[in-house]
């Protein structure tokens, strides 16, 4: 890097000159010396009808999905009929019956996590599905109360509240919004404060897909409201190729639009 020179970075950061990096609002810039990310999570979910006992470390093993090491460095596995649980080094994955989870809170493997799915129901796509989610957490630290008191009161002003409880306090917010693709679904995201951090902040989003296309999506919020919750589709093994294609073209739009929204939300300030 040349010095003096100023680098534009994903979401919204920028590398300047002197090694620091600064954040860009939609609205205004402010310095990244404030809010500071602690730790962060990807999860795929697919919900349908599974076999839980063939999944195991073996299995993606066997698959060619993981290594020899990792299948070895079993730290935690629960298999049985009806549920499947374990972690390998970086993956998390538990299945049920009727879902099925993998995770992973390492960044540097979350598009080896979507490989992982992917070569999963490439294998077995004569599973019934239904619906897919890629979920996005993010815990910051704030620089201090009065950050966390600041994006609390920009998202649930307290005017009202003052009105009916002493000292009203934000718990846990919950926004949905309608997707802007092609598929059914929604966004929802959710803003708490963070159980790992004091003065801490966590926000959640889920993309979630359900398996079928739709002619326009909600043009005004009463069609929102009763389309809201959309039911998940009967599972049919017709729409592996779907959840296939959403994981292959929408996977990076998914999951860099979970961090803009989460950064936005942290840099938040009240007027």
């Amino acid at each position: 890097m040349r010095e003096g020179s100023t680098y534009l970075l994903p979401f919204g950061l920028i590398l300047l000159g002197n090694g620091q990096l600064s954040y860009i609002s939609a609205v205004t810039s402010r310095p990244q010396s404030g809010p500071s990310l602690a730790a962060q999570n990807v999860a795929i979910v697919l919900r349908g009808q599974f076999n839980p006992a063939i999944i195991t470390p073996g299995w993606l093993l066997a698959q060619g999905l993981i290594g020899t090491k990792e299948a070895l460095d079993v730290q935690t596995q629960v298999i049985v009929n009806d549920f499947s649980q374990f972690r390998v080094s970086w993956l998390t994955c538990q299945v049920t019956e009727d879902e099925f989870v993998v995770s992973t809170d390492e960044p540097a493997e979350f598009e080896r996590l979507r490989d992982v799915i992917l070569g999963v129901f490439s294998v077995l796509r004569h599973t019934p599905i239904g619906a897919l989610g890629i979920n996005r957490s993010f815990h910051y630290q704030m620089p201090s109360p009065n950050d966390w008191w600041d994006v609390s009161d920009s998202l649930v002003p307290k005017g009202a509240w003052d009105k009916l409880l002493e000292l009203a306090d934000l718990e846990s917010l919950i926004v949905s919004g309608s997707r802007t693709d092609s598929y059914d679904g929604r966004v929802q995201v959710k803003v708490e404060p963070s159980y790992l951090e004091e003065s801490g902040l966590f926000v959640s989003v889920n993309d979630h897909y359900v398996l079928r296309l739709v002619d326009q999506q909600p043009l005004t919020r009463g069609e929102v409201s009763k389309r809201r919750q959309p039911p998940d589709l009967e599972p049919s093994s017709d729409r592996i190729e779907t959840a296939l294609e959403i994981l292959t073209k929408n996977w990076l739009n998914s999951v860099d639009s979970a961090e803009r929204i989460a950064l936005e939300i942290v840099h938040l300030r009240k007027g």
